[in-house]
C-alpha cells in the first residue's frame, strides 16, 4: 500500500523539473497512478468484506485511472523523446563528434520508458473489454521484460 505514497513522491519530485510540458504530464501521469492504486486498494478492502463496495463498478475506476495514467506518462515519454532528439540533432550540426554520450543514453532509456508506457496500456484496455486478454497480457510481459532489463542495466549492467 506504500507504493501510492511513492508515486505521489514522484508527482512531488516532477514539480522539480525544468520543462512544465514535461513536469505536467508527470504529475498528472503519478497523480493517476496513485489514484489507480488507491481505488485498487479500495477494492482489496471490498474483497476482504472491511468494506462494503460495488467491487466491479471499482474494478472499472482502477482501470480507468490506470489507463490514464499510463496514456499520459506515454505522451510524456513521446515528448521527452522528441525534446532529446532535437537536442542531439542541434549537437550534431553544431559539429560535436560524438553528440552527448550521456544525451544518447537518455535517449535510449527514454525509448524503452515509451515501450513500457505504451505496453502497459494494453492492461487496462483487456480489463475494460476494448482490446482481448490476451493483448493486455503480452502488454504485461513486455513491459516486465523491458523493466527488468532496465533494473538489470542500472543496477548490474553499468559495474
Amino acid at each position: 500500500m506504500a507504493r501510492t505514497l511513492d508515486f505521489l513522491q514522484k508527482v512531488l519530485d516532477a514539480l522539480n523539473k525544468k520543462d512544465e510540458t514535461e513536469m505536467l504530464l508527470e504529475v498528472l501521469g503519478y497523480l493517476m497512478k496513485s489514484a489507480w492504486l488507491f481505488t485498487d486498494h479500495i477494492i482489496w478492502f471490498g474483497k476482504i468484506k472491511v468494506i462494503t463496495i460495488d467491487t466491479k463498478q471499482w474494478g472499472k475506476n482502477s482501470a480507468w485511472c490506470w489507463l490514464a495514467a499510463n496514456s499520459t506518462l506515454a505522451v510524456r515519454d513521446m515528448y521527452k523523446l522528441q525534446q532529446l532528439l532535437h537536442h542531439y540533432q542541434e549537437l550534431k550540426r553544431a559539429g560535436d563528434p560524438i553528440p552527448g554520450t550521456h544525451l544518447q543514453e537518455e535517449i535510449r532509456k527514454t525509448k524503452l520508458q515509451l515501450v513500457i508506457d505504451l505496453c502497459d496500456i494494453t492492461i487496462p484496455l483487456s480489463s475494460l473489454g476494448y482490446t482481448s486478454k490476451g493483448l493486455g497480457a503480452a502488454g504485461g510481459v513486455v513491459s516486465s521484460v523491458v523493466g527488468g532489463y532496465l533494473v538489470w542495466q542500472k543496477n548490474v549492467g553499468q559495474k
